[in-house]
């Protein structure tokens, strides 16, 4: 039998202190376009602090540089990057090598405060749903797709500004009809033959087969501050009977004036960022708001598909809802990602402990989590491995 120990108190605030929010003492910069062959000369590796010895790697996007770290920016390259002092740097071919610090960092145009803490990931992911650097929490719902029951994929278990969202569920093979059901501060019942229903894979949902409809013309809009619950159902056959999801979604409109206030802080991010910033720092703003089905449809931008922190981050979203099996592909994506970090495998097996303990397949997710904290350990993330400990044992008291 494996034994859960649990990391002491005192050594999870050491490490938050060492590994967590960027203290004032220090500089860094997280990197965004990387345009052409850009390498990264590391003073010494992050695990042995002290060391004289130099690594060489490609920039990527999202890698994390510190002062002491020197930028090779060859003809036909070019290198965006955030430093913590708020300051956005674009390096451009040169002979000589750009070394990080404050003189760099200060040529820089200014962002708005919290900018880089939006765009740094932290253990291998960005700042995740609610604040939380890691999933911590029993997920919303437990149970995963069923092939003969329609689950709705959006909009589900959010907020949302458009009182006129477009609907997206799981494909049921061989449906006939599906029906969907709103009720609360507006209600409605739409009856849809199969046939007249677009259902395809699309960008970001894995192997899930998504069928989608406009909003209803017929049906009045949905008005600011209005909340509802919304249920899909499907039938194989007139004479079958209803197969219903397991529990209907929540779904709240934001308020005209919060919408309002939304779109003037979207309309004013920062022009100079290039595409990665600007879409990774809306994306902050909406989970902030609530907006996690908008929120998701940014991180499925493919200006994002390749950025492994990226595909873990729009995995705890999909978690965060309910949606074990876009989830898991969003992790195992992460995974496949070449030259990616190790703390990468890291996240995705933490995220994929989850799903499996949403599965109520208790010893595999303890399997994750135990793999997830060797590897946060490994990397000196004590924080994190505590965190994996933590949820190891939960799965291990639902096993007993």
């Amino acid at each position: 039998m494996r034994t859960v120990k649990i990391l002491s108190p005192a050594i999870a605030l050491f490490a938050f202190l060492t590994h967590g929010a960027v203290q004032a003492t220090d500089l860094t910069a997280v990197l965004l376009e990387v345009e052409g062959i850009v390498t990264v000369t590391e003073r010494s590796s992050p695990a042995t602090p002290g060391s004289s010895r130099s690594i060489v790697r490609l920039a990527r996007p999202l890698q994390v540089v510190r002062r002491g770290d020197s930028l090779h920016v060859p003809q036909k390259s070019r290198v965006e990057f955030v430093c913590s002092t708020e300051r956005l740097v674009v390096l451009r071919p040169s002979r000589a090598r750009y070394r990080l610090d404050e003189h760099l960092c200060g040529a820089g145009d200014p962002l708005p405060p919290g900018s880089y803490g939006s765009l740094a990931p932290q253990a291998g992911r960005l700042r995740s749903v609610q604040g939380s650097m890691v999933l911590e929490r029993e997920i919303r719902s437990p149970a995963d797709e069923v092939v003969t029951t329609p689950k709705l994929l959006e909009p589900r278990n959010t907020t949302i500004r458009d009182g006129r969202p477009i609907l997206r569920w799981t494909q049921v093979k061989g449906a006939t009809e599906y029906l969907i059901e709103m009720t609360g501060d507006v209600s409605f019942e739409a009856r849809l033959d199969a046939s007249d229903v677009q259902c395809n894979q699309a960008p970001g949902w894995g192997d899930v087969e998504v069928c989608s409809i406009d909003y209803p013309e017929s049906v009045p809009g949905l008005p600011p501050g209005a909340r509802l619950t919304l249920g899909i159902a499907a039938r194989r056959g007139i004479a079958a009977p209803w197969y219903r999801e397991s529990a209907p979604v929540r779904v709240q409109v934001l308020a005209a004036g919060q919408a309002a206030e939304v779109r003037t802080r979207l309309d004013a991010l920062p022009p100079g960022p290039g595409k990665i910033a600007r879409l990774l720092l809306a994306a902050d703003l909406l989970k902030e708001q609530g907006l996690l089905s908008d929120a998701l449809a940014v991180y499925r931008d493919p200006a994002l598909k390749e950025i492994p922190e990226v595909l873990v981050t729009l995995g705890d979203t999909y978690l965060s809802i309910g949606l074990l099996a876009p989830a898991a592909w969003s992790y195992q994506e992460a995974r496949r990602v070449g030259g990616r970090p190790l703390v990468i495998d890291a996240a995705a097996e933490f995220g994929l402990g989850w799903i499996e303990y949403g599965r109520r397949n208790f010893a595999q997710a303890r399997e994750h989590f135990f793999r997830s904290r060797d590897l946060y350990a490994g990397r000196g993330l004590l924080e994190e491995a505590a965190a994996a400990e933590r949820a190891a044992e939960k799965a291990w008291v639902r096993l007993q």
